[in-house]
């Protein structure tokens, strides 16, 4: 599809202010990424001679498929550059982006407090607790049911963007974004009948197996400092605070106890104290709270970050026909078998699709980016 051009009649944008200007007939080049629980960022070219050409401006929406399925999306410019010939190249940021601009009126943070995901939402965002700063134009659904403690407007979470990451940290659930509707999953994607084989299309895969980064378990600790006054002179000394007991990693596996030691010092607002009175009450409090970072961190992406896969390394050069690859999406999981005849599932966890042709740029699958790249066979339009 050609990209559409969009202006917002309000400047807090929602689904009814968005007003239509036109089709840019002219786009050269335009792409959409999209990364689980990260960025959709939309890149475009377009010639000096498209007929909206001075109406692309920035803080202006492109509209636009971000893949084979969903509904076009809108992506706010942010940036542009116009070459020597007139060119313009612009990129722009997904809608949801807008959530950061609606901040909370106050600190309403009374320790961690434990609700559904969807009550966590009903609860900030309910117009009668007063607690943004803007109405609020998104809608929000979560398929998770647990209750996930939390702590809303606890340091990180100023604005109703950051609380949603948050969120997601907490839960450990990942966010699907249709323009205004926010949906946090328990996992995107699916399995799906899909196998990468050697020798038919991949090319120079290694498997790196490696134990010095696999971990068990988690603790939680962060970084004080006391001051104190004794005989008209000044101290301060260091105090380390750790959670109560090592969490344990769901479905890890090692043959011995290996221990993270996670620095949460950054998620306090207050890490300095005037005395030890003021701090040594209250260690049995914190080392509390740092059980809950040790839990939000165990059910972040953050530990998978720091988990070494056993499928690193493998990369992967896609040679299927274009089709093959309309059934997979962000966060599917496909079979790769390898030239020694190991089978090793690998998840999508980023995509880049060419909006113009309607085809894959790349896929990039497991934890360190394994690269689906370049198709030989190409369609136009």
């Amino acid at each position: 599809m050609l990209p559409l051009l969009y202006v917002s009649e309000l400047t807090r944008p929602s689904q009814t202010s968005m007003r239509y200007i036109g089709r840019l007939t002219k786009c050269v080049k335009c792409s959409v990424s999209m990364q689980i629980n990260k960025d959709y960022q939309l890149s475009a070219a377009f010639t000096a001679t498209d007929p909206l050409i001075n109406e692309i401006q920035n803080q202006r929406f492109i509209k636009a498929k971000p893949n084979f399925t969903d509904n076009p999306q809108y992506f706010e410019i942010y940036n542009q550059s116009v070459s020597e010939n007139g060119q313009v190249t612009i990129t722009a940021r997904h809608i949801k982006h807008c959530c950061y601009n609606n901040v909370l009126k106050q600190d309403i943070s009374n320790g961690p407090q434990s609700n559904t995901p969807q009550g966590h939402w009903d609860f900030l965002t309910d117009p009668y607790n007063e607690l943004l700063a803007f109405e609020n134009n998104f809608s929000f659904y979560s398929n998770i049911n647990e209750q996930v403690p939390m702590e809303i407007g606890y340091t990180k979470s100023d604005t109703l963007g950051m609380f949603l990451e948050e969120l997601a940290t907490a839960s450990g659930g990942e966010y699907y974004y249709d323009n205004f509707n926010i949906s946090l999953l328990s996992r995107l994607g699916a399995k799906k009948n899909y196998t990468l084989r050697w020798g038919r299309n991949i090319g120079s895969p290694a498997l790196s197996l490696s134990s010095a980064t696999v971990y068990t378990h988690v603790i939680a600790y962060a970084d004080f400092t006391v001051k104190y006054t004794h005989d008209g002179t000044d101290y301060e000394y260091p105090v380390r605070i750790c959670s109560k007991t090592p969490l344990a990693i769901p479905n890890a596996s090692n043959r011995l106890d290996k221990i993270y030691m996670y620095d949460a010092t950054s998620t306090f607002k207050k890490t300095t104290f005037d005395d030890v009175t003021s701090i040594g009450p209250f260690y049995d409090a914190y080392r509390t709270i740092l059980d809950w970072r040790a839990y939000a961190f165990i059910h972040s992406t953050a530990i998978k970050n720091v988990q070494a896969a056993e499928s690193s390394n493998l990369k992967v050069t896609f040679r299927q026909p274009l089709d093959e690859m309309k059934e997979i999406a962000l966060g599917d999981t496909v079979n790769i078998i390898l030239k020694s005849g190991h089978t090793v599932e690998a998840r999508i966890t980023k995509t880049d699709f060419d909006v113009l042709a309607e085809r894959w740029n790349t896929l990039e699958i497991g934890q360190q980016r394994v690269l689906l790249s370049k198709y030989i066979a190409k369609t136009t339009r």
